[in-house]
């Protein structure tokens, strides 16, 4: 759908927001039917509704239950814009079950040792702190999903927007 309005519009350089904000604009200038406008609109909408499934998150083999929530709220909102109700749902959150936070906190890193040993440490130094700091955060994440794995498993589901799951790629 994109490469499509984008030949007809005129491909843009950059990232998909300025692409879809570049395809917009000149659907605005360019168009002189109400009706064409209309459609490329819808169009570009759809692209940018596709493209917020993110495939890091929902190419997984199961979904959580929040995931599936969140997908089926995205589409809700997405579609049904025309009562004040639907504007109301659109913004009012809707908890799918009770919230239980789960919080750890990963060991400090000892910043001022480095930095005192070396004055002239630089890029580096706080490159591998940096890399330091996100393996300590992915361990505990990794180990907190793992602890709370047997609440949160029951409820997965088999993925039906998982690319090979024999459903079409979207974009």
């Amino acid at each position: 759908m994109l490469a499509r309005l984008e030949q007809r519009y005129g491909a843009s350089d950059g990232g998909f927001a300025r692409r879809t904000h570049a395809l917009r604009r000149a659907i605005r200038e360019r168009t002189e039917s109400p009706e064409q406008r209309r459609r490329d609109r819808t169009a570009v909408l759809e692209i940018d509704r596709l493209f917020a499934f993110d495939p890091e998150i929902y190419g997984t083999p199961t979904l959580t239950q929040e995931r599936m929530a969140e997908s089926l709220k995205r589409v809700r909102t997405g579609l049904l814009t025309q009562t004040a109700g639907d504007k109301l749902h659109a913004l009012i959150p809707v908890a799918v079950a009770p919230r239980i936070a789960h919080i750890r906190a990963p060991s400090p890193l000892a910043v001022h040792e480095v930095f005192t040993a070396d004055e002239r440490a630089g890029e580096s130094v706080r490159e591998r702190l940096l890399d330091d700091l996100h393996a300590r955060m992915q361990r505990m994440l990794d180990d907190l999903n793992r602890e709370i794995a047997p609440a949160v498993d029951p409820f997965r589901r088999p993925n039906p927007l998982r690319v090979g799951a024999g459903v079409a790629t979207p974009v």
